[in-house]
């Protein structure tokens, strides 16, 4: 017997999954889940993993539940309304270190194979300690694995090529840091879709407002490049904050 606290997910008997162009086995999303989660496990970057399993023809997903954090969004809430009120100065403190280390842990996800395709607010976790957790990798892939990616996204947080179901890389995750980092600023991104010109008018004008490094502003333009081959990584998107501290 265990006093852990868990997380579990269910796939209910009877679902099969249409994946490019072919019927998937039942639990097929369930099982490539819990084999993406082992393959980054000892990162601390994710839940634990636990066990997975098949019962009455339903399958399921046991994994930690992260106890004592809060979301993205919750942290940064806390950080804009903390008192006495906040400066740019402390904003650029508080936000861009802790940037840096999400951008370093989703190296370190990457480093092994793992492409977790849903960076969203409520999706990275922030520990007490200031780090960041990664959780929900129902849409994970591995890098260049041959075999059907789960199609789906969050509005506002996908890449055109993601939302467009092209083969999953490393830089759709590079433009969802993007637009994490955009939303923590705006706290707007789900209406990318709908006009992303006016969120980025916002972006300049919040930036001016709160009197934060202008280079913010060129840095998430080139995350969020609708274009692959010259959007910005990861590697460049830390040398520049790190540059703005």
């Amino acid at each position: 017997a265990t006093e852990q606290k868990i997380v579990l997910r269910e796939i209910r008997r009877g679902i099969n999954p249409r994946l490019g162009g072919k019927v998937m086995p039942e639990g097929y999303s369930i099982q490539k889940e819990a084999r993406l989660m082992q393959m980054a496990q000892h990162t601390g970057l994710i839940p634990a993993y636990v066990d997975h399993f098949q019962e009455d023809g339903h399958w399921f997903l046991v994994q930690q539940r992260l106890l004592d954090t809060k979301t993205l969004w919750g942290h940064a809430m806390d950080i804009y309304f903390a008192l006495p009120p906040v400066t740019g100065r402390h904003l650029t403190l508080t936000l861009l270190p802790l940037f840096i280390k999400l951008a370093r842990g989703l190296q370190k996800i990457h480093g092994c194979g793992v492409i977790l395709r849903d960076l969203t607010r409520t999706n990275v976790l922030v520990t007490p300690e200031g780090n960041p957790c990664f959780i929900d990798l129902e849409f994970a892939h591995g890098i260049d694995e041959d075999s059907p990616w789960i199609h789906g996204w969050t509005p506002g947080f996908a890449s055109p090529q993601q939302r467009g179901d092209q083969s999953p890389s490393t830089s759709d995750d590079c433009y969802a840091f993007g637009v994490l980092l955009l939303d923590v600023l705006t706290f707007c991104a789900t209406g990318m879709e709908l006009h992303k010109p006016a969120i980025m008018q916002r972006l300049r004008r919040n930036l001016a407002d709160l009197d934060m490094p202008a280079a913010l502003y060129p840095l998430i333009d080139g995350l969020i490049n609708a274009d692959p081959a010259t959007r910005l990584d990861l590697d460049q998107a830390i040398a520049s904050l790190e540059q703005m501290l």
